[in-house]
């Protein structure tokens, strides 16, 4: 249908891509401030064109960066930063190769002001 009220995707995702939909819905979700919105929805589209690694920080700081360019009110920014280990060294941001191995990683979203966890 054209002009449909409801928005229906046909793509559903990979796995990766749907966690990283909730991870982002759950870091955004608390910070935008909805009251200031009635009756409206707002969506954040995000297009990773390469990925080698850290895709999901790169667009949890562009979506926050293009919410506040376009004047979304917001109680707080959201800021994230990846982390991983690599021969026993921990790495800031790493890569797909980095990422590759079998040890652990840290994806973390916090608030800028306020300091708190908003997604992780």
């Amino acid at each position: 249908m054209f002009a449909s009220p409801v928005y229906r995707s046909t793509w559903k995702g990979d796995g990766k891509s749907t966690a990283a939909a909730l991870v982002m819905q759950k870091a955004f979700e608390g910070v935008i401030l909805t009251a200031s919105y009635p009756k409206s929805q707002i969506d954040i589209y995000l297009q990773v064109l390469q990925n080698d690694g850290g895709a999901l920080v790169a667009t949890a700081n562009a979506a926050s960066l293009a919410l506040v360019n376009v004047g979304v009110a917001m109680s707080d920014f959201v800021v994230a930063c990846g982390v991983g280990s690599v021969d026993d060294t921990f790495v800031v941001d790493p890569s797909s190769l980095e990422s590759a191995s079998d040890r652990p990683e840290l994806t973390l979203a916090v608030l800028s002001h306020s300091a708190k966890i908003a997604s992780c």
